[in-house]
């Protein structure tokens, strides 16, 4: 068990902050909790987190992990109050709470930063240790007293993330690209279809991807959003130009403005990470159907392992008024045939 000296306040105890303190405690931090609800702090507690009493001065770091709009009023307390502590928030906008505290005399002991992680549903009740484990941590240093980021690491790094230092202003365009933007899109996604008359019974993985995230509480992402507004309002009129004009190429059936769409669309992809960070490999997909039964899927890995088989990624999409799913197996097309006759083989049905 990885322990240290630092006493640790955490402010807020829904998903980020509870997870923070689960994974801090699993590993021998005393750590306090802050909350206006009770029942936040009373389910971490029923899970094994201590909430330990500090005088202020003892307190060598804190974590905000508020919603954005009280955010900027809690790191400045926080500042205030506990004088030998480094400040850590976890907003999800870093530029709006930089330049608000840019003046402030305590400026030195704030450390901006946002984990990138997090799961469908929010609350204490969601919370998870390990949930930042290989996940990156974005900090903004730049501002931050060497000493305090020193002490701000220390506690970061029990909680095994990848930190990666971002300026305030790029962490904010690029996470408005890559997850604000996207929960927009499939908010107006599926309140679009959930507003037509659509038989959405003949719907598959597809829909299932793109609105995963529409399940989302409005009342954070609308702090999110406002938080950000400038950045996302960048993106969101460059999105609705590049819709404007597919409505038109749709109109007068332009074939090569359409194509042109989806062919820049499936670019990205490439520019994704793949595994562990490298470039985006593509695989083979070998689709099975799997029955719907207790240890079904032990036997699908297990054969894989028998017969040295990676399998790089897994998809499972259940099958409609049947028990049972397709599952598809990713795997890189050098071992593609050899997969799909192992499977064969041993008496698994596969859909070509």
């Amino acid at each position: 068990m990885n322990k240290t000296h630092h006493k640790v306040v955490i402010v807020g105890a829904g998903l980020i902050g509870g997870s923070i303190a689960l994974d801090l405690s699993a590993k021998g931090v005393l750590v306090s909790l802050i909350d206006l609800n009770p029942d936040a702090i009373n389910n971490l507690i029923s899970r094994g987190v201590m909430n330990n009493n500090f005088t202020d001065e003892e307190v060598s770091v804190v974590f905000i992990s508020t919603p954005p709009a009280i955010a900027v009023k809690s790191i400045s307390d926080c500042l205030e109050r506990y004088p030998n502590a480094v400040v850590i928030d976890t907003i999800s906008a870093k530029m709006f709470v930089v330049r608000a505290l840019e003046h402030h005399p305590s400026r030195s002991r704030f450390l901006p930063s946002h984990p990138m992680a997090g799961r469908a549903g929010s609350g204490a009740v969601n919370a998870r240790k390990e949930i930042f484990a290989d996940r990156i941590w974005v900090i903004s240093s730049e501002h931050t007293d060497r000493e305090f980021q020193k002490t701000a690491n220390e506690i970061l790094e029990l909680m095994n993330p990848i930190i990666l230092e971002m300026s305030a202003d790029v962490h904010d365009y690029s996470a408005a690209a890559v997850s604000h933007l996207p929960q927009i899109f499939a908010s107006v996604l599926a309140a679009t279809i959930f507003q037509s008359k659509a038989d959405t019974s003949i719907s598959g993985g597809g829909l299932k991807d793109m609105v995963r995230i529409a399940h989302a509480s409005p009342e954070l992402w609308q702090q999110i959003l406002i938080a950000n507004n400038q950045e996302v309002l960048k993106l969101l009129k460059q999105a609705i130009s590049t819709l404007q004009q597919f409505e038109q190429d749709l109109s007068f059936a332009n074939i090569e403005g359409i194509e042109n769409l989806i062919r820049t669309g499936d670019s990205l992809v490439g520019r994704l990470p793949g595994k562990h960070g490298s470039v985006a490999t593509k695989y083979d997909s070998i689709s099975l159907v799997v029955p719907d039964q207790p240890g079904s899927l032990a036997k699908l890995f297990d054969l894989a392992q028998t017969h040295s088989i990676n399998i790089e990624d897994v998809r499972i999409e259940h099958i409609l008024n049947k028990d049972a799913a397709i599952v598809e197996l990713m795997v890189k097309p050098s071992i593609s045939s050899k997969t799909a006759q192992v499977y064969k083989e041993n008496g698994w049905l596969i859909r070509e």
